[in-house]
């Protein structure tokens, strides 16, 4: 966007669709993790932890998804944040007639076979490129109603003002739970703060359910706008279900070498000339590579 162009709905949308995607990329790997700890010990997660550090950086993702995202819902209700941008942008939130949108123009299969004449077969062409242009409006316009139930029973379905007002009184309520959290248990535990503490965090299913209903927010007022939506997929370069199972080994046995003994993969390696244990290939590696300047394992990003 160019300096003094004005806003855009998209302008607005872009940087809070870019940080939710940011931020819940921890979630991914977090729940993955999570699954893969029931499925090896059951429900009742008790076990002796090798590797406490694996742990701890599980729990400090949480923390700072949790921080994050509380600071997410905070910046978009500052003064000359999201809401207050989107007060300016309310005219571009109103419902909309099925002709406004442009439908593909069908394609009937077997018209021959069917017998249609060439007016009979336009004229079903129009009905189902009607139909689709109607339900195009349709969803959009249960978007608004979502998001303003309050025009529900007005004739002009536009938001004005004092609508985002009401929407973002609503959303504060709602991400409260979250900023209390963050307060209580992650940024500022330490502190003497004037605030009720609930009796416990907020889990990761909670988590997932917060980014939901934040996507769901985000992708109703870019569907009214701009007659589209956004995915959130993971990010993550690397795999993340199998970035997990590796996770809970470390966690569970301590160490790759450990992990090596527990599987047996020491055992059949004596049986063969040359390393018998993880470092020694791990070392090996490093040192072939070291000799070459510039050279970095495939696949590494540069921190």
């Amino acid at each position: 966007m160019k300096k003094d162009q004005p806003i855009t709905v998209e302008d607005l949308l872009d940087p809070i669709e870019n940080a939710i995607l940011k931020i819940k990329k921890r979630v991914f790997y977090l729940d993955a993790t999570l699954k893969e700890i029931q499925q090896r010990l059951g429900p009742d997660v008790t076990f002796d932890v090798r590797n406490e550090i694996v742990l701890q950086l599980l729990q400090d993702s949480k923390d700072m998804l949790v921080i994050d995202l509380a600071s997410l819902y905070r910046g978009m209700c500052q003064a000359g944040g999201f809401f207050t941008k989107l007060r300016h942008l309310s005219g571009k939130l109103q419902a909309k007639h099925f002709s406004k949108f442009r439908a593909p123009e069908p394609l009937i299969l077997n018209s021959r076979s069917l017998n249609l004449s060439p007016e009979r077969e336009d004229a079903l062409k129009l009905e189902l490129e009607t139909d689709t242009q109607k339900m195009f409006a349709e969803q959009i316009n249960n978007a608004l109603i979502d998001l303003f139930p309050e025009l529900k029973l007005k004739s002009h379905k536009k938001a004005d003002q004092q609508n985002i007002n009401s929407l973002e009184a609503r959303f504060k309520d709602l991400a409260e739970k979250v900023e209390i959290d963050r307060d209580a248990f992650r940024a500022h535990r330490y502190e003497l703060l004037k605030i009720k503490a609930p009796a416990k965090q907020i889990e990761l299913p909670e988590l997932k359910a917060e980014f939901e209903r934040l996507e769901k927010l985000i992708n109703k007022i870019r569907l009214i706008a701009t007659n589209s939506t956004m995915t959130y997929p993971n990010l993550s370069f690397a795999n993340t279900e199998r970035t997990a199972e590796d996770l809970v080994d470390i966690a569970i046995f301590g160490n790759i070498n450990e992990i090596m003994n527990k599987f047996g993969i020491s055992d059949r390696l004596r049986q063969d000339q040359g390393p018998r244990y993880y470092y020694q290939f791990r070392e090996n590696y490093w040192s072939s590579i070291s000799t070459k300047p510039g050279t970095q394992p495939e696949g590494q990003n540069t921190i």
